[in-house]
């Protein structure tokens, strides 16, 4: 599956915020497409397990993360 564009990432991330518990990645893809929008892969699903995990709430793309908790912030 090819890489989503970030503003889909960022639809989606606001998505598995929107309940509790989180949607899974069918759902939030279902949603995604109905809104016109392309899938997000497993991997962005996993990442956005770790940005709740440390309970980030604005989307930040997996490199930047992953430079961010590497650095210690």
């Amino acid at each position: 599956m090819p890489n989503c564009t970030p503003s889909v990432a960022r639809q989606g991330w606001k998505l598995y915020q929107a309940s509790t518990p989180p949607p899974s990645l069918t759902e939030i893809n279902e949603a995604l497409e109905l809104s016109g929008d392309g899938p997000v892969s497993s991997r962005t699903y996993r990442h956005y397990r770790k940005l709740a995990a440390h309970k980030l709430r604005d989307y930040l793309p997996i490199n930047e993360l992953d430079v961010r908790l590497k650095l210690g912030e």
